[in-house]
């Protein structure tokens, strides 16, 4: 999961990074293509990120202790 947060880390970098610099339409900004992949791709890497979160909380059956 610390290599999951990460890579959503330098994913959401990238994106905002990318955004800046398509608001400021230089000739060397990224064309509108790009951001919309950049929010997919961090859309999802967020969700898993969360996803996987969860499943560390959530108890499972099989390692519940159940009493005598």
């Amino acid at each position: 999961m610390l290599r999951q947060a990460a890579r959503a880390r330098i994913i959401r970098h990238t994106t905002e990074q990318d955004s800046r610099n398509y608001d400021r339409m230089e000739d060397w900004s990224p064309p509108l293509h790009v951001l919309e992949e950049n929010f997919r791709t961090q859309w999802a890497e967020e969700h898993q990120l969360i996803w996987a979160a969860h499943q560390l909380h959530v108890p499972r059956a099989d390692h519940m202790i159940t009493p005598p």
